[in-house]
């Protein structure tokens, strides 16, 4: 057991029970259940199948045609649905097993908290530091300042408390331009190009919209001087190119239908250093929430072959990953080649715009390429900049029906995939550390993406009373590290992927993890360790053979001196 995880029943009681796979043959076994898992072992005490209890979204009791027996639907909230069945007898663990995945809304703690070793120090809680990442870009400088307005997260509550803004901007400014702009989300800095001058900053909607605005072709909105100031200081910070672009995520009918609820976008008209908007099309989060419940159904609990390139096809997921992927090349391309400073956000910026900005930086920095980089950029562009984790996940919420749900940070998991498969040398990391990333946002056990933003994680002390994610990473940093990384040959390079479909592949290794007809063709695991293991042997000989060089070449300088 991990620490702090304890049975839901007596730990000696042995409760038979069968794991049912849909069209395959059944599992059986003992059946053990904790506040953190459910485990199914053989006659060994081998574990033969576990599931976190964060992972299910739904568990619901069904009678089979005995009587004696009861069977539990777990409805997942990844790609696996768990069938069990166990003798109805065992009703005090059934009605435990109903509400223990749950605890949120059952009033309880959830079990990163009780999970938690209050003896060893979590290093995990310490890898991003907002000031640190800031002077790694140069900041203060370059035009840039790190200002204190949010220290106590009052300004804006689903904001870091660290922002970096242009340093002519002081508070009463941004005091104004937040007062047009949703939740309080002002334009701050992701990324700078210390060399160009180029920026990369986000935010949320402008508010020039309401309720009587009509919508024609002379559109017009309620202006805010403040607001315009504001983005004029931003583009001219860049001293290569005093004019910038506008990359609005949404679709452009989206943005109009936010009008009536008070929502806007820049009209060039109105900012005179930006140049032109973009509306980048991308669909909302009932769209994409849609379209990965349609995935599901066809990767589990069995693939129709015949017809799994249409059917693939309906659930549009592949094509939404393109889109992603080609509306960050877009910028990437603006921000490198044209030497231009780009601003983007959606609606309220916590999800289309976290996607956009950390693959935009992916490609454009190296750093982030690399395990330690990656931890920071997701720490960075959506734990600080506030995506909704606890809401778009429901983590211990049994509401499985909530519309808030939705697999915004999967997308963005599944992009950085694609980019891996095109640059395999460029990434420290391997496909297996996306893969435990995204297994155990749902886990439970770690603190790391519990809670809706940073304001929140501070307030529950997160990082003295739960676990870090990233430190059981780092803790197993060899199993996660790519064999093929090149430092060397990839350290300055700007990443411009292929976005085609005949580029892009469909992945595998974690959709079809818990397929019960997918078998892996290798042992990864073994292979990586063995490649990582054979890396290091060559460069060994290399830096010998090096050393045996000068040492040579010392020698036959001396012979010659003689």
């Amino acid at each position: 057991l991990l620490s702090g995880e304890e049975y839901l029943t007596s730990a000696e009681e042995c409760i038979k029970a069968s794991l049912c796979h849909p069209y395959g043959p059944e599992d059986n076994g003992n059946l053990h259940c904790t506040n953190h898992r459910i485990c199914l072992t053989d006659v060994h005490n081998q574990i033969k199948f576990h599931l976190d209890l964060g992972m299910i979204s739904k568990i619901e009791k069904i009678q089979v045609k005995s009587i004696e027996q009861c069977r539990l639907c777990i409805t997942c909230r990844d790609m696996q649905d768990v069938y069990i069945e166990l003798d109805s007898r065992h009703r005090m663990l059934i009605e435990k097993l109903k509400e223990a995945p749950f605890p949120l809304s059952n009033k309880e703690n959830m079990f990163a908290f009780t999970h938690w070793e209050k003896q060893l120090p979590d290093p995990g809680w310490n890898i991003y530091n907002p000031k640190d990442e800031l002077m790694r870009l140069g900041i203060p400088g370059h035009a840039w300042q790190i200002t204190n307005i949010n220290s106590n997260y009052k300004f804006a509550p689903t904001y870091p408390a660290v922002l970096a803004v242009p340093d002519s901007a002081d508070n009463s400014l941004l005091e104004n331009v937040g007062s047009f702009r949703s939740k309080q989300r002002i334009p701050v800095l992701s990324w700078l190009n210390r060399q160009t001058g180029a920026s990369l900053t986000r935010c949320s909607q402008a508010l020039g919209g309401g309720k009587n605005m009509v919508i024609s072709k002379g559109l017009s909105f309620k202006r805010n001087s403040h607001d315009e100031m504001y983005l004029k200081k931003i583009m001219e910070s860049n001293a290569s190119q005093p004019n910038g672009h506008v990359f609005d995520a949404r679709p452009y009918k989206n943005a109009l239908a936010n009008i009536a609820l008070g929502g806007s976008y820049e009209l060039t008209t109105n900012y005179s250093n930006i140049t032109s908007v973009s509306f980048m099309g991308i669909h909302n989060i009932h769209v994409m929430r849609q379209s990965f419940m349609k995935l599901k159904e066809y990767v589990y609990p069995i693939i129709d072959d015949t017809n799994w390139l249409k059917n693939l096809e309906d659930t549009h997921w592949m094509e939404y990953l393109k889109l992603i992927l080609h509306c960050t090349v877009r910028i990437v391309k603006m921000i490198n080649a044209d030497k231009t400073s780009v601003l983007v956000h959606c609606t309220d910026g916590w999800d289309r715009t976290s996607q956009l900005t950390a693959l935009a930086m992916l490609m454009l920095d190296p750093f982030y390429r690399t395990i330690e980089g990656f931890i920071i950029l997701i720490e960075k562009e959506w734990l600080s900049f506030g995506h909704m984790f606890q809401t778009r996940l429901g983590v211990g919420d049994k509401n499985s029906n909530n519309q808030n749900r939705s697999p915004v940070f999967v997308q963005f998991i599944d992009c950085v995939y694609q980019l891996l498969e095109q640059f395999s040398n460029a990434f420290q990391f391997n496909e297996q550390f996306l893969i435990a990333i995204l297994n155990n946002i749902y886990s439970n056990r770690f603190g790391t993406f519990l809670y809706d933003c940073e304001r929140q994680r501070v307030a529950k002390e997160l990082n003295k009373k739960t676990a870090s994610l990233w430190t059981f990473l780092l803790n197993n940093e060899e199993m996660y590290s790519n064999p093929f990384y090149n430092k060397e040959n990839t350290g300055e390079l700007v990443l411009i992927p292929v976005v085609s479909m005949r580029k892009m592949k469909f992945w595998k290794g974690y959709y079809f993890q818990h397929n019960p007809h997918f078998v892996k063709q290798f042992p990864f695991t073994k292979t990586n360790l063995e490649l990582l293991k054979y890396r290091k042997f060559l460069k060994d000989t290399l830096s010998e053979f090096k050393s045996k060089s000068v040492i040579s070449n010392i020698n036959s300088s001396e012979s010659l001196e003689v």
